[in-house]
């Protein structure tokens, strides 16, 4: 296995800094990019090990050899651009992205389009970029042209097919991929509007618009993105405290629930081969996941052997595995 460091967002939201770094783990079957918080005390440490970096969310897919490579996808857009993970959205980044050839489209930009500001922003752009209306509130920036002629879509066919996504039907994405950028901001004309794609087909054209990796997508396709439960923004119910309320009670049982489902979801890699006080046996390179947590024990259910399911001491699982007790 082989790890490093493939990005770090350190940036400030309108309440507080945030630390972030995405770390890419290679595996002998499969490739994991993790995205961990660091916690203030380490803000500038690059030490993996570190007991202060706490994982968020993990997307995987299978090693095949080759990735699709392209300056305009990156893990960075993925996480700090999609609003679909733990982070702030960067707005700055996201405002100049496509200037600067990182991404192929932005919106949502936290500009105000009916100001002196936002028109000085739309008159200043470089001609290789467009500009449209995205809702009544927002701008659309592209990058002209086509979508077969930012990206080598056979080369992007290859990889799909590699991960099994071969059935998908390709005449229909070639098709899409002729289309100038501006056209998949225009309900009349597409089938569907970025950045709500519908099906498979949609997913694929959704990546390559907004500057997503090919493979992150592909482990979409594949439901293999897991969302942590460190990712948690709790509900604060500290200045409630000894309320009766309705509304907080309900809000209690829908986060402690909520709560339940992310942790059934997470998925774990054992670091080193053991054996429980239960019998249960552990090998390196297998994953699990916890379903279930009643005080010091858990029901854990192995990836591969679906269907059975162990009780196991949490504390065990923390000394040979990913896990960590809350």
């Amino acid at each position: 296995m082989s790890k490093e460091l493939i990005c770090h967002a350190n940036y400030k939201s309108d309440r507080e800094r945030f630390v972030y770094d995405v770390e890419r783990a290679e595996f002998e079957d499969r490739i994991e990019i993790n995205l961990y918080q660091v916690g203030k005390r380490s803000r500038f440490v690059r030490d993996y090990s570190s007991p202060v970096r706490t994982l968020c969310h993990r997307v995987e897919y299978k090693n095949i050899g080759e990735e699709y490579i392209s300056p305009y996808l990156s893990w960075y857009n993925l996480f700090f651009c999609s609003k679909c993970f733990h982070p702030p959205v960067d707005d700055h980044y996201l405002s100049t992205a496509v200037q600067k050839w990182l991404k192929t489209a932005a919106l949502g930009l936290r500009i105000p389009v009916h100001t002196k500001k936002g028109k000085r922003f739309k008159r200043n752009l470089p001609d290789f970029c467009g500009c449209s209306m995205w809702g009544e509130i927002s701008y659309y920036i592209y990058t002209k042209g086509a979508i077969d002629t930012l990206f080598d879509m056979e080369k992007i066919r290859h990889i799909y097919e590699m991960h099994g996504f071969g059935g998908l039907d390709w005449n229909m994405i070639f098709a899409l991929s002729k289309h100038d950028m501006a056209y998949f901001n225009d309900y009349s004309d597409s089938h569907f509007h970025v950045p709500f794609p519908y099906k498979k087909e949609d997913f694929v054209m959704n990546g390559l618009i907004l500057g997503y990796p090919v493979e992150s997508t592909i482990a979409l396709l594949n439901k293999t993105r897991y969302d942590y439960p460190a990712s948690f923004r709790p509900f604060d119910l500290k200045s409630y405290a000894g309320c009766s309320c309705g509304f907080i009670q309900e809000e209690k049982h829908r986060l402690e629930e909520l709560e339940r489902e992310t942790l059934a979801k997470a998925v774990y890699n054992v670091t080193q081969d053991s054996r429980s006080d239960e019998g249960v046996p552990f090998r390196v390179s297998e994953r699990f996941r916890v379903l279930e947590t009643d005080g010091e024990t858990g029901l854990i259910e192995k990836l591969g052997n679906a269907g059975k399911c162990e009780q196991v001491s949490l504390k065990f699982l923390s000394s040979v595995s990913e896990y960590e007790v809350k």
